[in-house]
């Protein structure tokens, strides 16, 4: 016992060699660092937005047929919400569906503004806050070929995408990735001479430099990554369609459509006048009217011509010309005068409108082809016109 009081005395001692021990007495203050409040990244339609077509006319899509070489427009407005001192983002419109239908042959382009000026959509802040209007262009691509009547490209899936963007410090991430110095002391077996070691140092600050540099070069082209605030918001842009390139043939004895549903080609026999014996010296004359019956939703001119003739056995001893009128009269073919003086190019059909070509056939006055026959073959080539802007 006698021992363990002095071993309770020395523990105290101690304790007392210490320099002191805590009072009850004490006090304390709440630090007024405030609040840290988060911002918002949000985006929503404000309307439905319109179409319009090369004339700038409005236009129902789901009702609209397009042809190659024409342009659509989409206007539409969104309302952006941008809050945050330091927030910066991205606005582009993404199509998330497939690659099908028409896509391969129409070109996209769009611009956002704001009170009537281009902003950048690639660095969004706090002041691009409000009303946003984002204009889309469609260009059906003008050498588009046979195979793309009648197809349908779906833009309903079509998205706009804000995303925020978090800027990079160049200076403080380039500082953190200089490398460490390791003394003599930890690699003892690359002491060098005292000539070299001068040499060596500047060797390494090169390195340091360049390696400094690099990184330097690499933050300065990336200079930040997307977050993960992002927000969208669905298009309601429709569907774009595209017309037929129908074209009806008649040649007095009956109609047939130029193009065969198979694809194949159409052909139609003409009613001529003075049909039957034609003497020497004397002529025949027929006609083929030719209608637009496209379902395109605007413009839409077809060019018509017709040759090179082939006028079959009789060969040279038949003289074949070719005249164009405006309209749907085949009877105006039957005028000799209309063969008269120079040679009518091509006949221009707008969209429900027709136009006629006219042929007159001519055997010589100095041959004898007594009995003979010949069948006279006109290709016949309708093409669109396509109108050139800029």
């Amino acid at each position: 016992m006698a021992k363990g009081a002095l071993a309770t005395g020395v523990g105290v001692a101690l304790m007392l060699g210490g320099g002191g021990t805590l009072a009850i007495w004490n006090d304390t203050e709440t630090a007024s660092v405030g609040s840290i409040a988060a911002g918002q990244l949000e985006i929503k339609r404000v309307d439905n937005g319109v179409w319009k077509n090369s004339s700038n006319q409005v236009i129902d899509l789901a009702n609209y047929k397009v042809v190659p070489g024409e342009t659509l427009s989409f206007v539409q407005n969104v309302d952006l919400t941008l809050v945050g001192d330091k927030i910066e983002a991205t606005l582009t419109p993404t199509y998330i569906g497939g690659m099908d239908g028409l896509s391969p042959h129409l070109d996209y382009t769009y611009k956002v503004s704001q009170n009537g000026a281009e902003i950048r959509t690639n660095a969004l802040t706090q002041a691009n806050d409000g009303i946003a209007t984002v204009e889309a262009t469609v260009t059906f691509k003008k050498d588009s070929d046979n195979t793309t009547q009648l197809k349908t490209q779906d833009l309903t899936k079509i998205q706009y995408v804000l995303l925020q963007f978090v800027r990079y410090s160049p200076v403080a991430l380039v500082y953190s990735g200089w490398g460490r110095h390791r003394s003599r002391a930890q690699h003892p077996h690359r002491t060098l001479p005292p000539g070299k070691q001068t040499m060596a140092k500047k060797t390494a600050l090169k390195a340091t430099g360049l390696v400094s540099g690099a990184v330097l070069l690499g933050l300065l082209t990336v200079q930040g990554t997307y977050a993960l605030w992002n927000a969208a918001v669905q298009a309601t842009s429709g569907s774009v369609q595209a017309a037929s390139f129908n074209v009806e043939m008649d040649g007095g004895s009956g109609s047939v459509m130029m193009a065969q549903p198979d694809g194949s080609q159409g052909t139609v026999a003409l009613a001529t006048t003075n049909f039957g014996i034609v003497d020497a010296g004397t002529s025949v004359y027929a006609g083929v009217r030719l209608t637009n019956h496209t379902d395109a939703g605007g413009q839409f001119t077809l060019r018509a011509s017709a040759g090179p003739v082939d006028t079959g056995s009789l060969g040279g001893l038949l003289a074949v010309q070719q005249r164009a009128v405006a309209g749907a009269d085949l009877s105006a073919c039957n005028n000799p005068a209309l063969y008269a003086g120079t040679a009518a190019g091509p006949v221009e059909i707008p969209k429900h409108g027709s136009g006629v070509l006219c042929f007159q056939a001519s055997l010589a006055a100095t041959v004898s082809a007594e009995g003979q026959v010949s069948t006279i073959s006109i290709p016949l080539t309708v093409e669109q016109l396509v109108e050139h802007k800029g």
